[in-house]
């Protein structure tokens, strides 16, 4: 089979792989809220997955606590990555630029004024569970960590 025949059907499986997984386990978009304080939670991840995908440093900021921090691994392994005080170019470089980001159907889980979003996540197709904690301040849902 020539080169462009064998190319275009890994390229056209890789497409519908995708499109299959994704339908699977849904998107953000499609969650149904079951109160005001999940469709608020709602609203910060689907603006959080829009601002990192359009590269809007400041509309990502806004969303986070002050005491903002990502870790990445679990358990053990758990290591602090970034807060929001060293947010600015080091994330910006490593993570934002050159990553898609989509967020699947979460489970949330809210308690007085913290709350829990377990999200299915795909950083560049590449599928992986991550936890997102918020914080209500005054009114307001802020995304106090995000681990991955």
């Amino acid at each position: 089979m020539p080169i462009g025949r064998r190319l275009a059907k890994t390229v056209l499986s890789l497409l519908l792989c995708t499109f299959v997984l994704g339908c699977a386990t849904g998107y953000i978009k499609d969650y149904t809220p079951k109160s005001s304080e999940e469709e608020a939670i709602k609203t910060d991840l689907i603006a959080f997955e829009t601002a990192w995908n359009m590269q809007e440093e400041k509309a990502i900021l806004a969303l986070l606590d002050e005491d903002f921090v990502i870790w990445v691994g679990s358990g053990g392994t758990r290591r602090l990555v970034f807060t929001k005080g060293t947010f600015g170019f080091r994330l910006w470089i490593t993570f934002v630029r050159w990553r898609y980001l989509s967020l699947g159907m979460p489970e949330i889980w809210i308690k007085g004024t913290e709350a829990t979003a377990y999200v299915p996540m795909s950083v560049d197709g590449r599928g992986m569970r991550s936890t997102f904690r918020f914080i209500n301040r005054e009114g307001t849902w802020l995304i106090l960590d995000w681990e991955f």
